[in-house]
């Protein structure tokens, strides 16, 4: 497997605006309005329609790849037997199942298109993507090198394996560079040794600077971008979500107090940044799935809940729905006394350096919790959204409506579920609770076959 990325240069720009919607658009220059012909960026829903016309184009680019590979597989059937043969051993693995036969795979992030194909393909793959890039008259940036074994794509380094069969992905090496210069930084500030040989893991720019290694305290700013470097590189490890624990807490200690400096970094902290940084550099990366493949059931699934009513799944002609149990509610209820309790950071001591707040890192704000009359909590949503989820999952199980393969994408329009599902761990009883529900539906028991979303 070879592959790489496709940018699309200057992407909104290259998007014409709507004749009739140009006006809201519309700025002075030279003493008159001029109209702008194209997509602004931080327009209303501007993010929104330059993704879908990604996702469309990425449609289009693989109708035609399925169109060019269908010719070339009659043109030259013997050169490429082991390939037909592969194809319809993957459709009789996944029957009904569009695109489980390609041996490529093209994704879409609004206008970065990864891009992944069997080696003996690469040369034919990439032609037929730039000519028909060139036809729609869609402009590359310029920045996209040769398909190869290892590539960059959505801030990951891919790199394919071939004696295990399989790809890894890891940061950037310029971001696990800054991960060593994070690393350094903070254990320079941390009571009673560096582990890491700060010499070794950082570049002059890593390190504190002579004041504030004079005045023994490192600046909250600091401290802030060192943290969100770590949460974008746990994403690539096992159990990064929880390795961030201590660095998010501390996070939150320090914003309670309104401190623009600290005295010192906990070890905990320090020894979270050193287990992301091994776990990275020693290969202990989050592994692929064994299936590429994944669909999607668009308006076929939907699903809600309140705290106030109760939840409701649609599934294709099917329509489920319920209404919580007292002791859900209840739970709900005790959620949302914690968010009020957290409210004042200060009141919340916890050694060795203070309490927080959140799941999972997450910022609690009052969308998260519903209110009654008077604007008085009643209760948080965050943990009914995160159940309705596992009961959806069970559903599309049962019901029969997801892919073969089980693989299946959805969205969810609670940040805080979201953060608690990407984590792998909640620090409130009830999401607790509601992330072990989803956990149950999508593996299940060992040996049963279950969904994975």
């Amino acid at each position: 497997m070879i592959g790489g990325t496709y940018d699309m240069k200057d992407w909104f720009r290259q998007l014409a605006g709507r004749s009739t919607e140009r006006w809201k658009g519309r700025y002075r220059s030279g003493g008159e309005w001029v109209d702008d012909r194209r997509l602004q960026m931080g327009g209303v829903a501007a993010a929104s329609i330059a993704h879908r016309m990604g996702m469309l184009l990425a449609v289009l680019l693989l109708e035609d790849l399925d169109q060019a590979l269908a010719e070339l597989l009659l043109e030259e059937p013997e050169r490429f037997a082991d390939l037909v043969a592969w194809r319809e051993e993957r459709r009789a693995a996944c029957p009904g199942v569009v695109g489980a036969d390609r041996p490529y795979d093209l994704r879409n992030f609004q206008d970065d298109f990864p891009f992944q194909v069997v080696s003996e393909l690469g040369e034919w793959a990439g032609g037929v993507i730039r000519t028909s890039l060139a036809r729609w008259k869609v402009i590359l940036s310029g920045k996209e090198k040769d398909l190869a074994v290892t590539f960059e794509a959505i801030g990951g380094e891919f790199t394919y394996l071939p004696e295990e069969g399989k790809s890894t992905v890891r940061p950037r090496p310029a971001t696990r560079q800054r991960l060593r210069e994070a690393e350094a930084m903070v254990w320079a500030h941390v009571e009673g040794g560096t582990p890491p040989a700060a010499e070794e893991r950082s570049s002059e720019e890593g390190r504190p600077s002579k004041r504030a290694r004079a005045e023994g305290r490192v600046y909250h700013s600091a401290i802030e971008a060192a943290v969100g470097l770590l949460e974008w590189c746990g994403r690539f490890v096992d159990g990064g979500g929880r390795l961030c624990f201590h660095p998010q807490r501390f996070l939150w200690w320090l914003y309670g107090r309104n401190q623009r400096r600290a005295r010192h970094v906990p070890r905990p902290v320090g020894e979270a940044f050193t287990d992301v940084r091994t776990a990275i550099e020693s290969g202990r990366t989050r592994p692929f799935i064994a299936d590429p493949v994944w669909g999607h059931p668009g308006d076929a699934v939907a699903s809600d809940a309140s705290t106030a009513v109760g939840w409701g799944i649609v599934v294709g002609c099917v329509i489920l729905y319920g209404l919580w149990e007292a002791e859900t509610i209840a739970a709900f209820e005790a959620t949302a006394g914690r968010v009020a309790a957290t409210r004042d950071h200060a009141e919340i001591p916890v050694a060795p350096y203070g309490g927080a707040v959140g799941d999972a890192g997450e910022e609690i704000a009052d969308k998260d919790v519903e209110g009654g009359p008077g604007g008085v909590e009643l209760a948080s949503i965050s943990p009914a959204e995160l159940l309705v989820t596992g009961y959806t999952v069970r559903a599309v199980r049962e019901i029969g409506v997801a892919p073969a393969n089980g693989h299946f994408y959805s969205r969810c329009d609670s940040d805080s579920a979201v953060r608690v599902v990407n984590a792998g761990r909640a620090r409130s009883p009830g999401m607790t609770e509601a992330l072990r529900v989803v956990h149950e539906e999508e593996i299940g028991t060992p040996g049963e076959r279950r969904l994975r979303r």
